[in-house]
């Protein structure tokens, strides 16, 4: 199954949930909800990109402008300063 369809069902039923309490329940369940949906909607993005283009540190670090804290021993992992 679709992980987005799986991340649109878990949100939906979020909001269906909290929408059965009256007077409050509709917008905490669109304040709680909003979020799970954003927040899984960009891990499966980063979760997507690792896999096709073997995304890791060292591109991260690379985009972000960040290779003088690359240790040159260990490729993968940060300088403690």
């Amino acid at each position: 199954m679709n992980m987005t369809i799986i991340i649109g069902i878990i949100t939906v039923g979020i909001s269906i949930i909290l929408g059965t309490i009256p007077t409050i329940g509709p917008t905490l369940g669109s304040i709680l909800s909003t979020p799970v949906f954003a927040i899984g909607i960009t891990l499966l993005y980063y979760d997507l990109r690792v896999r096709k283009e073997e995304y890791n540190l060292d591109l991260l670090a690379a985009e972000l402008h960040m290779s003088e804290f690359l240790d040159d021993r260990e490729p993968n992992r940060f300088k403690m300063h």
